[in-house]
């Protein structure tokens, strides 16, 4: 078994502090290290900022060869003494670890970064402890990627993750109520671990099957069409009338527009529907023009 170097955290969201540490990581590697992660598939309280599977993603386009994630029931009653010599010495044969400086494991999060590094070392194994990342004095962290999401500031959200927040997931089969106004729209159920993201209208990219489309997309529970309290992500494609259910789209937002709201006809909402596709065009020609 190759020796490993480890990067260790939850990585929720994968901001720019989680990046410092898997970069890091993946710059002290060679031939003879695997750049691995250690996370788990769970997620603090609100909820988690992107899906499991969206992590996942992620963290291999940045050049992660394993991750590592067993069910967090199997490890939560280790110690700190245990974790480090049967998790990351014994299952993961690490030489070097990377952490943030406010990394904690083991039961009841006893074990800190700093005693990472004076254990590790007990075993011959390197510890980097990463400094914590800011920006405008504010230190960036997954709980302030979720206030940013419920309060809809996207370009802000976007910058401190140097990437355009989406989802992505199946397309499912709606109403066709968008079809009957001329917008037809893909639907997708967000998943109730999912944190909150403000309700509204956005700017958006889609890709589908690796082709990049624009449109304009409600995140809520539409309430000028149904009661229910479900959340569905519904988007419009400029220009897109293919037949694309059950295949999966990636959501990427640009930009808030305008708060979710109920209309009193459907007439109403398609009027808004047309000024917000304006608004978005707009955005996202504004945005390419940065870029």
């Amino acid at each position: 078994m190759k020796k490993s170097a480890v990067a260790l955290g939850l990585f929720d969201g994968v901001h720019k502090g989680h990046k410092a540490v898997i970069e890091k990581m993946l710059s002290s590697c060679d031939e003879t290290l695997v750049p691995t992660v250690f996370t788990f598939d769970f997620f603090k309280k609100g909820g988690r900022v992107i899906t499991f599977s969206d992590k996942e993603k992620i963290l291999y386009d940045m050049g992660v060869k394993e991750i590592y994630s067993p069910p967090f029931s199997e490890i939560k009653n280790l110690s700190p003494d245990e974790f480090i010599e049967e998790i990351l010495i014994k299952k993961m044969n690490a030489e070097k670890l990377f952490c943030g400086e406010n990394f904690t494991f083991g039961k009841d999060r006893k074990g800190t970064a700093t005693y990472l590094k004076e254990k590790a070392e007990s075993y011959g194994v390197k510890t980097v402890i990463i400094p914590t990342v800011n920006i405008n004095k504010k230190e960036i962290s997954s709980t302030f990627m979720k206030t940013l999401l419920e309060e809809g500031r996207i370009k802000e959200l976007n910058e401190i993750s140097e990437r355009e927040y989406s989802f992505k997931l199946r397309i499912e089969e709606g109403k066709k109520l968008g079809r009957e106004m001329g917008f037809k729209t893909i639907n997708q159920r967000l998943p109730q671990d999912l944190c909150e993201i403000r309700k509204g209208v956005y700017a958006v990219r889609v890709k589908i099957a690796d082709e990049l489309y624009e449109g304009v997309c409600n995140i809520g529970v539409k309430p000028t069409v149904t009661d229910e309290n479900e959340r569905f992500s519904e988007t419009h494609i400029f220009g897109f009338d293919k037949d694309v259910y059950g295949k999966e789209a990636e959501i990427f937002l640009v930009d808030f527009i305008r708060e979710e709201k109920k209309f009193g006809s459907l007439e109403e909402l398609k009027k808004q529907i047309n000024a917000d596709k304006q608004t978005a065009l707009n955005i996202i020609k504004t945005n390419r023009k940065e870029e």
